[in-house]
């Protein structure tokens, strides 16, 4: 029928828009989730090395959440409003107390391990609401973010392999971050678009951007021209 054709072009069109910001948000927050230390001493300065473990837990629990921000708005496209309300005011009832507690028992560091623990509840909430809308798997929007999440984890390889072969802490964070930020790009770029070459080129945001290239350089060839 025409309503569930409409039904799996929407689920189609989210799953591609999880996978687009997958690739952005998952290697931007785990990379300065591993390079917090040196960045802030960089940017900010010694005296808010306090402020190492929020880019260090928060950064990639935002990047895991934002791969299930636009559930919500997919929810609504598929006119279940009212169940996404209740999610999200299930989520608010979880999470304002939790977020109290650890904050008042165990200070600072608490409220950032929780808010972080939050993040991942989310998710597993978010998973479940497009289960509940769409019928399809719990498991989909992870697949569709698939190869940067495999991309990510090659990257992480640089950041946790270095430390073992190679002891960079006499070098000043400046020049660490100069080494380390282009080195985890040129992994985690590797990787995806081996990963996507494996797989057999299908389409995606990697088709997308390949096409956006060529489509510029015909542009610039047809200028030179």
């Amino acid at each position: 029928s025409q309503l569930e054709r409409d039904g799996d072009r929407m689920r189609r069109a989210y799953l591609g828009g999880v996978a687009a910001v997958a690739a952005i948000a998952l290697p931007t927050a785990f990379g300065v989730a591993f390079v917090a230390g040196d960045l802030v001493a960089v940017v900010f300065g010694p005296k808010w090395a306090q402020t190492v473990p929020v880019l260090t837990y928060l950064t990639p629990a935002f990047g895991v959440q934002a791969l299930m921000l636009s559930t919500y708005y997919y929810a609504m496209a598929r006119g279940r409003v009212r169940l996404a309300f209740f999610r999200e005011l299930a989520f608010l009832l979880i999470k304002t107390p939790l977020f109290i507690w650890a904050a008042a028992t165990h200070g600072f560091l608490g409220a950032v391990y929780m808010a972080a623990g939050t993040c991942l509840i989310y998710t597993v909430l978010q998973l479940i609401l497009y289960r509940q809308i769409s019928g399809g798997r719990l498991t989909d929007p992870l697949w569709a973010a698939r190869r940067s999440i495999g991309a990510v984890a090659v990257m992480a390889l640089w950041f946790l392999a270095v430390p073992a072969f190679r002891d960079m802490s006499g070098l000043a964070p400046v020049i660490r971050l100069l080494i380390n930020v282009p080195m985890g790009a040129l992994f985690y770029i590797a990787a995806h678009a081996t990963l996507w070459k494996i797989e057999g080129c299908p389409d995606g945001v990697e088709a997308q951007l390949v096409a956006t290239m060529w489509q510029g350089r015909g542009s610039s060839a047809k200028k030179a021209e």
